[in-house]
């Protein structure tokens, strides 16, 4: 900052100041100016700050505001159809059948999803039913699954994107991965457990067949309480 030092005009002589003492008093007003100086730009940089901080909380407010806007939503739900046809002729289409070991089934069946108020719909599929998304409320291509003699699940899967904005410190972020939903059908194989009174040693297989049958998953159990005379 340039500092014009004043001309003095005296009025006589005797007003006169020595060269020392004006020279003094020239340094005196460059301080005083430079202190004023400092002290101005003190002053901008403190409101520089607050203009800072006040952008910070506008910020802050309105990706709230967004957040609010762009709230993300749950997936639809997957839902299968499907039909398994055993070995022996039988049908059905539980969710979990369970056949005895030795027999065989095939599986046949679908997917689809529909679209609902508050959930987002999928934008890709994966699983046993392949990876080609129907039409919102249509069902996919049938897929037969045959030949099954040990446990099995067949599931599908849907996925969707995770949506809106998410406040990592003082950071807004859009929200990152993936939402999941999935539909699964099973078939589980157990032994046939025979139970009951035989009197020969050897039981044909007629006399085994005739007597109480349960599915478990050993080959053995344990039935307390009963007791033969021989």
């Amino acid at each position: 900052m340039a500092v014009e030092i004043p001309t003095w005009i005296y009025k006589s002589e005797g007003d006169k100041q020595t060269a020392s003492e004006m020279n003094q008093l020239a340094q005196a007003v460059i301080t005083n100016a430079t202190e004023l100086s400092n002290t101005k730009n003190d002053v901008a940089n403190l409101s520089n700050d607050v203009t800072d901080l006040d952008n910070r909380l506008t910020d802050i407010e309105e990706s709230e505001n967004v957040k609010t806007v762009e709230e993300d939503k749950p997936i639809v739900q997957v839902s299968m159809t499907g039909i398994w046809t055993t070995s022996g002729g039988e049908v059905s289409t539980s969710d979990n059948l369970i056949l005895e070991n030795g027999y065989s089934v095939n599986w046949s069946g679908c997917f689809k999803w529909n679209s609902s108020t508050g959930y987002k719909n999928p934008e890709r599929t994966d699983g046993d039913l392949g990876s080609t998304l129907p039409f919102d409320g249509q069902n996919s291509s049938t897929t037969n699954i045959t030949g099954i003699t040990s446990n099995r699940s067949i599931t599908q899967n849907l996925y969707a994107d995770k949506k809106g904005l998410l406040i990592n410190g003082e950071k807004v972020v859009n929200a990152t991965g993936e939402d999941k939903s999935y539909k699964s059908m099973t078939v589980t194989f157990k032994n046939m457990l025979f139970k009951g009174l035989v009197t020969s040693a050897t039981p044909t297989g007629e006399q085994v067949s005739a007597l109480a049958g349960e599915l478990v998953t050993s080959r053995a159990k344990a039935v307390p309480g009963v007791t033969a005379t021989c």
